[in-house]
């Protein structure tokens, strides 16, 4: 189960989840996401280890390589939007430790001009990718499977 949290009362909304995890007992079934990097920093004084992702909008790129997050913490998923990944990016994460997801978002933006196509998520596997949420993923296992039988015959 991922929660991502987008509220601004960072505190409360933390100890409501917090609250929440320990009710029902669910630690190690979730993951949590969140734009608000300081709800990791809050998480983390409750000493539950639960595995966080942070999320980034298409300001991101002015943050790569993501030191502020490297120096808060030393495991995570960085999700980023599909249309800005690189493969240079996706080696730099996976050197600190951290899994890459891909983004996609349903409706089309000018500043990337990026199809949910086959290609897309073909290339993003290729660059090491390690999950792509998307509205389309029928699409993505015909991209994986394209994959896997590429690299089989190698």
């Amino acid at each position: 189960m991922n929660i991502e949290l987008k509220d601004f009362n960072i505190q409360k909304t933390t100890k409501l989840l917090i609250d929440l995890i320990q009710k029902h007992n669910i630690k190690n079934q979730l993951i949590v996401s969140s734009f608000k990097h300081e709800y990791y920093q809050e998480l983390k004084a409750y000493n539950l280890d639960i595995h966080f992702q942070f999320l980034f909008n298409s300001e991101f790129k002015r943050e790569f390589p993501f030191q502020s997050v490297y120096d808060i913490c030393n495991r995570g998923t960085m999700n980023i939007f599909y249309g800005y990944i690189t493969e240079e990016m996706v080696k730099e994460i996976h050197s600190k430790n951290f899994g890459v997801l891909a983004w996609c978002n349903k409706t089309k933006t000018d500043k990337v001009n990026v199809e949910e196509d086959e290609e897309t998520f073909y290339n993003l596997i290729k660059m090491g990718v390690d999950i792509i949420c998307t509205n389309k993923p029928d699409i993505v296992l015909q991209a994986r499977n394209r994959f896997i039988n590429n690299h089989q015959k190698i």
